[in-house]
């Protein structure tokens, strides 16, 4: 503006272009930093380009390098320079953003092993063909309106190559349209979207076929024979390798699969670690990188088959016999596996079933597996049976328990009520010739048997006997005598039974038998290690001394020759003590019989063997010890009876000392001399030895009985140990009976100290001398005229100089010169119980009782309760009376009614209190000063026998004591109830509804407690 003038406003010119370029995404990149703007020319989107630009790159050429120009035809763009930046918007797919075709069919799909979607949008084929999924209107979410994005394209696949799988996962792999450049997908993360889909089980077909079962099958599981089939997608049946179907896995060849599930051969690499190959029999992984032959379907924790379809049979009878036919045999369960479902095929599609028919099962009937040793003699009789018991196995053809469960042997051969049981023979074998010849009874023992032969035993059915016949289910096939072969196991020949031929799958087999002679079973000396024996002296039912050889050697017979021998040859009987031990050689022979009998030398046959044992070359010795007598003295007790007590006689003998029976016959007792007899008496804690004449006080004694040595060294006494018994020999106390009389008393009892004694009781007299009359008399069992005791012997003490009521302990007791250590008084003990009515204190006051029989006290106590003097108790008993008093004050709605006095009254004898509860009974106490000097009105109340207060309305007063009568001895309390001019007879409203405290009192101990009935008594 010229100098001098303002401008309002100032305008800037803006540059201007006419060129521009073809708004692709090439050209935004080719052309970066040269556009200044975005422009529709002509209906189409252009890429305005700055002026200088513009004018230096422009040729008439427009096609060379893409820049136009508006030329004349329009007007130029006026623009501005500026820094700034218009960033894509972020966009996303919606979870509507991909619908399925409602007649798709590839959103479901059997298990082929991967995650594959086989379907097509409608993108890829065009309208109006086939599609399974298409993109929706607005599928890509975030999008200005009227801008022009859409999906570019997807991949698809289902979220898990397993049957649990529950979508088809469509992840967007970019956006397109005219506007698309301005945008980008959200994030960087894959924007998917999830469309219902399922991946079902593959359909494995299970062909249970029909089945012979042996008898003994039941009503139940039964494994049959299943053959599985792979089910493909186009409904045909694949073959399975079913050997491995019980380890929960499956092989088929991999091409096989392919074909199956509707895969391409190329696409053998994606199962190439679950691949396998065939060797020796067995399946192997595939190496590493390699791809075998078969695929293995099951067995891992994605692709598991937890169990197989069971099948079940139903019969008309739960244990159907031979010839039956099942009436149901299919799948009960279905099995279990995560992607495979088995489908039942049977044999009668039309009934759903297969079918098991029932057969005879075979029964092979065979020695039992263990060697068999037979005593020359008592292995058979003369008629051929054998005399041993041989077991027997019941096999099946596989060597396993052949009879059927539920079932023996016991029942199995059973017709009628004979059991036929295969009969065990015992045959000769010779391993050369194969043949086996029947034994007879005479037949030798297994070492005198010739060359190559062999004691064998075989079977055969009870004569006559067709098994056929006996046993319905089983086809029974005897070990008989063409089925004996052999084997050498190092040098040992063994029995085996072949019964191959007729279906058996094993041959079972045994140890031969062996006969031999019979050894001295249960003879022995002792034991093989021991040459030396020690026995005590014993002697037998008739009092003789054993033999003790016949203890040595042990399982004789009475047919057996048995001698001892020393090295002389004398004979030696190890009978008594000896002090050196018996020593010599034992000898035992014994013959025995063809018939296996036992004999003795003179009857032994000409067919008959002896068994000849001895006890060697190392000598056997014998020791014979001393016995015990087993001396056993009896405790006793005696009466005493001023004499000397002897603790046996002539006629307790045998019962005080004991012994074990004697041997000789002639000596079978013990005498006097044979044993000895000591005293001791107890002094204190100790024993000290005293002679049988000192034994004659009551008191504890003790004897010891011992043996003598004279009898120890007599023949008889040789053989038996010194002996010793200790004994207790009481002296007990003479029993004195005392009978105390009644006379003029009560006659009762009291539990004093444990026990119960007499008690009597009267009326205290004073001045009165108390006695009982009693009579004494010894008990039969202690009464000995030379110390019984008379009544003047005996004296009552305990009641003298008594002088006041109460109760008294007496006692009957010796007297004169007699020993009281030596008697002991029944029933002399006794209480007296002496009562009284009238008793005074010497303060002047007192109590009379006016009913009964008195009271057993000999004191009487008044005393006033200060709050300044008083004991523990007694301020309990003043603080319990003033909250009560307090109570009834509230209650009453007096304010100043208040306790002027408390007296407590009570009764002892010595020094224990006494509580009396009497009909009736008058008491006299002295009024308390404080009382007296009183200007207010004084209610009077005593304790009563509930606890509570009861107001004193019938009593006296006069010389300053109050006389009142009363049931029960406690308290008084004295109530100041008029203070500031309350009238008296405002207490009983005070009483009479005071509802809080009641006095309890027992002993000396005084507590507050609320009895509200308790309380409506006072009055």
């Amino acid at each position: 503006p010229a100098e001098g003038i303002e401008a309002d406003e100032y305008w800037y010119a803006l540059d201007t272009t006419k060129y521009y370029v073809a708004a692709t995404d090439e050209n935004r990149t080719a052309y970066e930093g040269h556009i200044v703007g975005f422009y529709k020319h002509n209906g189409n989107d252009v890429l305005m380009l700055e002026k200088t630009y513009g004018e230096a790159n422009y040729v008439n050429n427009e096609d060379a390098n893409g820049i136009k120009s508006f030329g004349e035809t329009a007007d130029g763009i006026n623009y501005l320079h500026g820094e700034g930046k218009i960033t894509q918007r972020s966009v996303y797919i919606r979870a509507n953003g991909i619908e399925k075709n409602s007649t798709s069919e590839a959103f479901e799909k059997y298990y082929d092993g991967t995650d594959r979607f086989f379907g097509v949008g409608k993108h890829e084929v065009g309208e109006g063909e086939d599609y399974d999924y298409q993109y929706t209107a607005g599928a890509v979410a975030n999008v200005i309106l009227g801008d022009d994005v859409t999906i570019a394209d997807v991949s698809a696949k289902f979220d898990s190559a397993y049957s649990n799988a529950k979508y088809i996962v469509f992840t967007a792999s970019g956006i397109t349209g005219k506007d698309a450049y301005n945008y980008t997908i959200e994030g960087e993360s894959v924007s998917t979207v999830n469309l219902e889909g399922r991946i079902k089980q593959r359909i494995v077909n299970a062909h249970l076929a029909d089945e012979i079962a042996d008898y003994g099958i039941a009503t139940g599981k039964y494994a049959g024979n299943v053959t599985y089939k792979f089910v493909g997608n186009d409904g045909k049946e694949y073959d399975l390798v079913n050997e491995y179907a019980n380890e929960s896995a499956f092989y088929m060849t991999l091409a096989n699969y392919l074909v199956a599930v509707g895969l391409e051969s190329a696409d053998a690499t994606l199962f190439a670690d679950n691949t396998y190959s065939l060797n020796n029999g067995r399946f192997v992984k595939a190496a590493e990188g390699a791809i075998g032959e078969y695929i293995r379907l099951g067995g891992t924790e994605n692709d598991r088959i937890s169990a197989l379809p069971q099948a079940y049979v139903s019969f008309a009878s739960t244990m159907p016999d031979a010839g039956s036919v099942s009436t149901s045999y299919r799948f009960r369960t279905d099995g279990n596996a995560k992607n495979f479902k088995f489908s039942p095929i049977y044999t009668d599609a039309a009934n759903g079933t297969s079918k098991v028919e029932v057969k005879k099962k075979d029964l092979y009937v065979v020695t039992v597996s263990n060697g068999y040793t037979a005593n020359y003699g008592q292995f058979i009789d003369k008629n051929g049976k054998l005399l041993v018991n041989v077991e027997l196995l019941y096999l099946d053809k596989d060597g396993k328990d052949g009879i059927v469960s539920g079932q023996t042997q016991l029942t199995l051969f059973k017709k009628g009520n004979v059991n036929y049981y295969p009969i065990a023979k015992l045959g000769v074998y010779n391993s050369e010739t194969g043949v086996v010849t029947a034994a007879t009874a005479m037949s030798k023992t297994s070492d005198k048997l010739g060359a190559n032969e062999y004691y064998v035993f075989y079977l055969a059915a009870p004569d006559g006997v067709d098994y056929d016949d006996v046993v319905k289910n089983y086809n029974v096939i005897l070990a008989d005598q063409n089925s004996i072969s052999h084997k050498d196991v190092d040098g040992t020949l063994r029995t085996v039974f072949d019964m191959s031929a007729q279906g058996a799958t094993v041959k079972p087999e045994t140890a031969t038998l062996q006969i031999v002679l019979p050894k001295l079973t249960g003879v022995s000396v002792g034991s093989d290690t021991e040459n030396s024996f020690t026995y005590t002296y014993s002697i037998d039912k008739d009092g003789e001394g054993i033999n003790r050889l016949y203890d040595v050697v042990q399982g004789e017979l009475s047919t057996d020759e048995v001698i001892f021998v020393d090295d002389n040859g004398n004979e030696l009987y190890p009978v008594n003590y000896k002090e050196t031990p018996y020593s010599g050689t034992v000898h035992v022979r014994r013959y025995i019989n063809a018939d296996g009998s036992f004999v003795a030398r003179k009857d032994k046959d000409a067919n008959g063997y002896y068994i000849e044992w001895n006890s060697g070359e190392v000598k056997k010795e014998i020791k014979i010890e001393k016995a015990e007598v087993g001396l056993r003295a009896r405790n006793v007790s005696e009466y005493y009876n001023g004499k000397a007590h002897a603790y046996v006689n002539d006629d307790n003998r045998a019962d005080r000392i004991s012994y074990n029976m004697l041997t000789g016959g002639t000596k079978t007792t013990l005498t006097d001399s044979d044993y000895e007899i000591t005293y001791q008496m107890l002094d204190g804690n100790d024993y000290v030895n005293i002679s049988q004449n000192d034994v004659v006080n009551a008191g504890k004694y003790r004897v010891t009985v011992k043996l003598t040595d004279k009898f120890l060294a007599s023949t008889l006494g040789s053989n038996y140990k010194q002996s010793t018994s200790i004994a207790e020999f009481q002296v007990l106390r003479a029993i004195v009976e005392v009978e105390l009389k009644q006379g003029n008393f009560e006659k009762s009892e009291e539990y004093v100290d444990g026990s119960t004694v007499l008690k009597l009781t009267g009326e205290y007299v004073e001045g009165t001398k108390y006695s009982i009359d009693y009579t004494v008399k010894m008990k039969e069992v202690s009464n000995d005229p030379e110390i019984a005791i008379e009544k003047s012997d005996t004296k009552l003490v305990g009641l003298e100089n008594i002088a006041s009521a109460g109760k008294y302990s007496f006692a009957v007791v010796i007297g004169g010169d007699y020993d009281a250590n030596n008697y002991v008084f029944l029933t002399s003990t006794g209480i007296l119980e002496l009562t009284t009515k009238n008793l005074v204190n010497g303060s002047g006051s007192s109590i009379t009782i006016n009913e009964g029989k008195g009271v057993v006290a000999n004191r009487l106590e008044v005393k006033e309760i200060k709050t300044e003097n008083a004991l523990a108790s007694d301020m309990s008993y003043l603080k319990a009376v003033e909250q009560y008093v307090a109570a009834m004050r509230k209650e009453a709605d007096v304010e100043d009614a208040k306790v002027a006095a408390v007296l407590r009254v009570n009764l002892y004898l010595n020094d224990a209190l006494v509580t009396y509860t009497g009909k009736s009974m008058t008491i006299t106490v002295e009024i308390p000063q404080s009382v007296q000097n009183s200007r207010g009105g004084i209610a009077i109340y005593y304790v009563n026998q509930s606890g509570g207060l009861t107001r004193l309305t019938d009593y006296t007063v006069e010389d300053g004591k109050l006389t009142y009568t009363t049931d029960y001895i406690n308290g008084i309390v004295f109530v100041d109830a008029n203070p500031q001019g309350l009238e008296s007879w405002k207490i009983y409203v005070i009483a009479g509804s005071c509802v809080l405290f009641v006095l309890i009192v027992v002993a000396t101990v005084v507590a507050i407690v609320v009895k509200k009935s308790k309380l409506k008594k006072i009055a």
